[in-house]
């Protein structure tokens, strides 16, 4: 779990409370989590990959530009010929992304975990990134929530994502 003060939960509690007034992003932030900082206070985190939709769409049109990167000899032809993706090449470039996420260590992963002030917890969603040799670090913030099943349930709402292994 993160460990905070208690200002600094009053904080999180105050934008939960009030999301009108936009300061999630900025509670966050100044709260300067890390990643390792849960491992260190006796917790585990779970990584859910996250697979961007808007990285598919790439693979897509670089699949009807460089077809022989994608497809065997004769289809590639008949895609160099004019012939236009189907939504069967389309699933396999998708299917070869998605399991190439799967493998990456420098894959990009969505993070629901706990953070207290030792009375009372909330749950923080974020997406991280392996950089390698770098670590892992918080890329973007997507939310503070009641609940462990609250942040999983609207991970599963965003529809610019896919996330792998997650149970809502």
């Amino acid at each position: 779990m993160h460990k905070v003060t208690k200002e600094q939960m009053d904080g999180i509690i105050a934008c939960m409370t009030d999301p009108v007034n936009g300061k999630h992003g900025e509670v966050f932030d100044a709260l300067e989590l890390s990643p390792y900082d849960y491992c260190q206070n006796g917790g585990e985190l779970e990584f859910i990959n996250v697979i961007y939709k808007r990285d598919i769409e790439d693979k897509i049109e670089q699949a009807q530009s460089y077809p022989e990167d994608y497809f065997d000899e004769d289809r590639a032809a008949e895609i160099e010929a004019g012939a236009k993706l189907t939504a069967d090449d389309m699933e396999r470039v998708k299917a070869s992304h998605i399991k190439s996420c799967e493998e990456d260590e420098c894959a990009h992963y969505a993070t629901i975990s706990e953070v207290t002030d030792g009375n009372r917890s909330v749950f923080v969603a974020y997406i991280d990134s392996s950089w390698g040799q770098y670590g892992v670090n918080i890329d973007e913030f997507l939310g503070f929530y009641i609940s462990d099943q609250a942040a999983r349930h609207a991970l599963s709402l965003m529809d610019d994502m896919i996330f792998l292994r997650l149970t809502d």
